[in-house]
């Protein structure tokens, strides 16, 4: 497991896997009434991250179908 998202550990953990690529991220509290959403793609071959989103949504957006839109993109 990895302590942080640093990415030369999470490319071990997506090798480990048999995958060639790694999504991850987390949902945190955020402002006064909502949520970040944070996601990332990690290429596990070259440890280099291939994209990124944030999105904050209210706490009133947080069903899964809310949380669904940041995995779209």
């Amino acid at each position: 497991s990895c302590p942080d998202e640093a990415a030369s550990c999470m490319a071990s953990a997506a090798k480990s896997l048999g995958a060639a690529k790694l999504l991850f991220g987390s949902v945190r509290r955020g402002g006064n009434d909502g949520y970040l959403v944070t996601l990332k793609m990690l290429d596990s071959a070259t440890a280099k991250g291939e994209s990124h989103v944030a999105e904050t949504i209210t706490r009133a957006q947080a069903t899964p179908v809310a949380v669904r839109g940041p995995v779209q993109k």
